[in-house]
């Protein structure tokens, strides 16, 4: 191992600390408004589900 193999590590080593915490952040934003998103989706489609949908009067069978 070289010296500049070794300030490498030591590099990379400092940047994880230094840069870890953000990305953590970033990522658990990122989780969080996909999941807002896709419980907002889940809730649309099943209350959409629930209600009954009435017919226009144009679109009702009609008995003869």
């Amino acid at each position: 191992m070289t010296v500049n193999d070794a300030l490498n590590v030591v590099v990379v080593a400092t940047a994880l600390r230094a840069f870890a915490p953000d990305v953590r952040t970033l990522v658990r934003r990122a989780l969080s408004a996909g999941v807002r998103v896709g419980a907002a989706d889940l809730m649309h489609d099943s209350s959409a589900a629930i209600r009954p949908t009435v017919l226009p009067r144009s679109m009702r069978d009609e008995e003869v």
